[in-house]
């Protein structure tokens, strides 16, 4: 039982960590606020990029090649 409770929690969490990240995007981008207003059918769309751009789970990530980004080795 007391498992089952921590994971839905945790679930809880994240998913509302998720809507507030969502909604301060667009709190500070109006011109994607806008977007969406005028074409609704971009929603689902805009809503699964948000999820990627704005994940609560971090990724780790291995670049395929070593890079130089602005200064900084990858």
């Amino acid at each position: 039982r007391g498992i089952g409770v921590l994971v839905f929690v945790a679930g809880l969490d994240t998913v509302s960590a998720a809507i507030c990240f969502d909604l301060a995007h667009l709190a500070r981008n109006p011109k994607d606020q806008e977007l969406l207003r005028s074409e609704p059918d971009r929603i689902a769309v805009a809503a699964e990029e948000l999820l990627r751009a704005y994940s609560t789970i971090q990724m780790i990530r291995v670049a395929t090649k070593d890079v130089d980004f602005k200064g900084a080795p990858i």
